[in-house]
């Protein structure tokens, strides 16, 4: 089974982020709501509304202003990554928010434009010659990650589970709406989504043997701690923390080419040509 990963892998940023890009919605509505929710009952709560205005200003003096939907986007990312205000409990909250009106439709065709990372389609076709099953585990949002599945004729695919907006009532996206262009993302996820916990569900359920999983990440190094544990083959792949992925001995990809993924996958004893 080869177990990817999206964000980061598939393609470079968050899905989420790509997303936003093709919204034209005013960044400052949503601005003014996050500052409101801060200290407020609620997903912000234990944020100061301060430290979050004051992080916002410098994440626009360190890169750019914030004029767009996908700028703003990608300050809630750093937040968490670069700022260290935001856990991923806020950044999920935030970032979906963003979201709210695009249709499944409209996503598909967004997601389209999303350039993927280098020999992505050359690995994933070339693993379907192989007979390889192929599965998607992420953070990003399930409809993101469904996609991909769809697109690529991957076996399963798994991600943050989202609300969506059908007949007027918010209810939980299933993989039977995908595509369908009456139904909107409502912008709310649900909570308690884990990637790991998930994971050993699968192998619980026998759905996956994780001696036989082949497994790529950039940021995950709990999933892939796990699956080496347990036999089978992790990799980190544009990686920007590397001390994490050598504190638990995970190899890392030299480049930022997945052919090389798919070359360690069917030669594995050559594995130490292409990693560090």
């Amino acid at each position: 089974m080869i177990l990817w990963d999206m964000d980061g892998v598939i393609y470079e940023g968050r899905g989420t982020t790509h997303l936003a890009k093709g919204s034209e919605e005013d960044p400052e509505k949503f601005i003014e709501r996050f500052k409101k929710e801060c200290g407020m009952e609620g997903p912000l709560g234990d944020i100061d509304p301060k430290k979050f205005e004051y992080a916002l200003s410098q994440w626009e003096k360190d890169h750019r202003e914030i004029k767009t939907l996908g700028d703003l986007g990608e300050a809630l990312t750093d937040l968490r990554h670069e700022y260290g205000i935001f856990t991923s409990k806020h950044t999920k909250h935030t970032k979906n928010a963003l979201l709210r009106g695009i249709t499944l439709s409209q996503l598909n065709q967004i997601m389209d434009g999303v350039e993927r990372m280098c020999g992505f389609e050359s690995a994933t076709n070339g693993f379907k010659r192989n007979g390889k099953k192929q599965m998607i585990l992420s953070n990003a949002s399930c409809p993101i990650t469904v996609y991909f599945k769809e697109k690529y004729g991957m076996s399963y695919a798994f991600g943050l589970p989202v609300f969506v907006i059908k007949d007027g009532q918010e209810v939980l996206y299933t993989e039977e709406m995908y595509g369908d262009p009456k139904i909107q993302l409502a912008g709310r996820a649900k909570d308690g989504f884990n990637k790991l916990e998930h994971l050993k569900g699968l192998v619980y359920k026998e759905i996956v043997n994780p001696k036989e999983i082949a497994a790529i990440d950039d940021d995950s190094v709990e999933i892939l701690d796990y699956v080496q544990r347990n036999g089978g083959l992790a990799l980190g792949f544009n990686v920007k923390y590397e001390k994490r992925f050598q504190e638990f001995g995970i190899p890392i990809i030299n480049e930022n080419n997945l052919e090389i993924f798919y070359e360690i996958v069917m030669n594995p004893k050559d594995i130490w040509k292409y990693c560090r």
